[in-house]
């Protein structure tokens, strides 16, 4: 899939919100916090008839997925790094 500086600067824009988000809760934040958020957001999307679709630039969950998958390979342990 091609990501287009749109699309990035849409997943770039989901990352801040998600670090907001962890960075609230107490204790660590690192992989295993990042994709039990993903879980907890793919777990309430299906719940509500989401599916996975091609067009990322109108998927909110799938931009907020791409984020956390992309905060969780940026950078091992450090949420504070940014989306390459």
């Amino acid at each position: 899939m091609v990501v287009t500086p749109a699309v990035q600067a849409a997943i770039d824009q989901h990352a801040a919100a998600v670090r907001d988000i962890l960075t609230l809760s107490p204790g660590r934040v690192g992989p295993v916090e990042l994709a039990g958020y993903a879980q907890g957001v793919e777990d309430g999307a299906f719940r509500r008839g989401w599916r996975p679709g091609a067009d990322l630039s109108t998927d909110w969950v799938g931009l907020r997925l791409a984020a956390a998958c992309g905060l969780a390979t940026a950078s091992a342990g450090d949420v504070t790094a940014t989306i390459q």
